[in-house]
């Protein structure tokens, strides 16, 4: 517990400083826009239109909508696919049912488009903070880094080591993090003798991991390139920091990478039904990293690695996607690339070629290329702008 006590302690400081006032208040703006519009008056018996407002500001808010840049579309997008009738009724019962958690829980991300565990935790825990906590990977680090790590996985049942990456949990799980976390509340609220919701211990947890010293050492922030899998990993998150709506290839979905599944990196485990059964390319879902647009509907990108394949057979199976998308790509280390270029003499690839359709990226350029996109996305999040 001391280690617990040295960390609220550091926290109680820091929430004085201005820093700490400004989380604050964006603490108390967050949770007035997001209980008005999920309050049972706004689900039941405002107008449509009332609710749409008050829908849309809500979700622009969340932290969990942050990876969509393009997140007016993308919020328009979750309205028009699951319809107001339909949004309003899941969230009612969602929030106020009668039937037991877990079970309102599945049934919501089942049958609701669009939104994710994160998103449905965070709505969740700024209208009940007494009943609901958040559930994200900022919450699992800041678990890890307090040491009690083992401590969840025998909670949930799990391997220790498997813990870091259950993102997509399900209504069972659930209400035994709650269970986990509500113990770790009680013991806060012993060691600061004041009473602590879900919503404050959210923000202490962020504060353990983004603010407190000795913070968590991010796993993306490695010198090289070393495997296939982890070139598709910084693939992933470079399309995510540009805006783009992120697919890995089927067959390497479990795969892991900085004790993250390649299938919970991306942002949807499908593609879209039009690409599937698009006449002209064969097995669309074995290519290696897709990017769609913000969407989540228009082939922009395909990358194949070539870790230690053949970069001329990785390129035919791109062949089929230039003539859809903007771009195709061969990713692979910096001491291939002049076997990239022999694909120069080859007459299938020459046209491609030429026109710019098809390129190269090396394992250094796309660690350069990630690290520049994250240092401008968080530049440009720090004075509200976006992407």
């Amino acid at each position: 517990m001391r280690i617990l006590e040295n960390y609220f302690s550091s926290y109680l400081s820091f929430k004085a400083s201005a820093m700490g006032e400004e989380w604050t208040r964006e603490r108390e703006a967050k949770k007035m826009i997001i209980s008005h519009a999920f309050s049972k008056k706004m689900l039941r018996e405002a107008s449509d239109e009332e609710f749409i407002k008050a829908f849309t500001d809500a979700l622009s808010s969340l932290w969990a909508m942050a990876v969509w840049t393009k997140r007016e579309q993308r919020i328009n997008q979750i309205i028009k696919r699951n319809g107001v009738k339909k949004l309003r009724e899941m969230f009612y019962e969602l929030i106020y049912g009668g039937a037991p958690l877990e079970e309102r829980f599945d049934n919501f991300l089942t049958d609701v488009w669009g939104l994710g565990v994160a998103a449905v935790t965070e709505i969740l825990c700024f209208v009940e903070p007494e009943k609901y906590a958040m559930w994200n990977k900022k919450v699992v680090l800041a678990i890890k880094k307090l040491g009690l790590l083992e401590d969840l996985a025998k909670t949930l049942g799990l391997r220790g080591n498997r813990v870091s990456f259950i993102h997509s949990i399900n209504g069972n799980q659930y209400k035994k993090i709650i269970k986990f976390l509500h113990k770790l509340k009680a013991e806060i609220e012993q060691v600061a003798s004041q009473k602590v919701d879900f919503l404050e211990l959210d923000y202490f947890l962020y504060y353990v991991v983004e603010v407190a010293e000795t913070p968590v050492v991010r796993e993306e922030e490695r010198g090289a390139i070393t495997s296939h899998e982890e070139a598709q990993y910084y693939l992933l998150k470079l399309g995510q920091l540009l805006g783009y709506v992120t697919h890995v290839a089927k067959q390497d979905q479990g795969k892991i990478v900085n004790n993250e599944r390649l299938g919970e990196v991306a942002d949807v485990s499908e593609l879209p039904q039009w690409l599937i059964y698009y006449a002209s390319i064969r097995n669309p879902e074995d290519v290696d990293v897709v990017w769609l647009d913000s969407a989540g509907e228009r082939l922009v990108y395909a990358f194949e690695v070539s870790h230690t394949t053949d970069i001329t057979k990785d390129a035919t199976a791109l062949r089929d996607f230039a003539s859809i998308a903007e771009g195709v790509f061969i990713v692979a280390p910096d001491n291939r690339r002049s076997e990239f270029e022999r694909l120069k003499k080859s007459a299938q690839f020459k046209p491609l070629l030429k026109q710019g359709k098809l390129r190269f990226i090396s394992y250094n350029e796309l660690l350069s290329l990630y690290d520049k996109a994250r240092s401008l996305r968080e530049l440009l999040d720090k004075v509200g702008i976006r992407i």
